[in-house]
Order: structure tokens, then sequence, then C-alpha cells
């Protein structure tokens, strides 16, 4: 976000990731795990899965009271 020092090792792929995110208009913002509730629980349900890749055709029932308390922002205390 602020920039990429020249000598860091990785500048070019970097510097491709800033020129990409320009020509799409898009931005990058970091949310805490503590208050990405959603992510926190599919993180969760992936630990618990040996599977290398699982399709999910619905919402787990169990994530939808995440999905609203992240959509109005309501935080709650983690484990």
């Amino acid at each position: 976000m602020e920039g990429n020092p020249g000598n860091h090792p990785q500048s070019v792929l970097i510097n491709e990731a800033h020129f990409l995110l320009a020509q799409t208009n898009t931005t990058i913002g970091h949310i805490p795990r503590s208050t990405n509730q959603s992510a926190d629980h599919l993180a969760r349900l992936g630990a618990e899965h040996t599977e290398d890749f699982m399709f999910v055709m619905d919402m787990p029932i169990a994530m939808r009271e995440f999905v609203i308390r992240d959509s109005l922002n309501i935080r709650q205390v983690l484990d």
C-alpha cells in the first residue's frame, strides 16, 4: 500500500501486482481475523477436513450467523 522498496526480493512481483490492481481499479484491504468471523469459520472448517479440495454448493447453516454478523459489523469474541 505504501510503495515498494526497490531492493525487496519480490519487487518485480509486487510492481506487477500494483500495476494489475491499478488497471482493474481494485483495492486490497486488511481485515483482522478477529473481525472476519466468516473467514475464520471457513478456516476452521477447512482444518477439520483432509481433502485437498472441497466444493460447497450451499453455505453451511452454521456459517450464516457469521455472515450476518460480519455484514452488520457486529464483533464477537472468538475462542
